[in-house]
């Protein structure tokens, strides 16, 4: 029994870790990156598709 509660112990202090890491990690895709990008106003506009109906 006391190896089931070991190993219960350890898995859930890895996946705490884990998530704990993966959650408190710097967001790069949030610190501005895209907020100073331009609208782009030289792409043609897109064809209109008909369904021939």
């Amino acid at each position: 029994m006391w190896l089931n509660v070991t190993i219960l112990s350890l898995a859930s202090m890895s996946t705490g870790f884990v998530l704990g890491w993966v959650v408190g990690r710097p967001r790069r895709w949030y610190s501005g990156v895209w907020a100073d990008a331009a609208p782009r106003d030289d792409l043609p506009p897109l064809p209109r598709v008909s369904t021939g109906a």
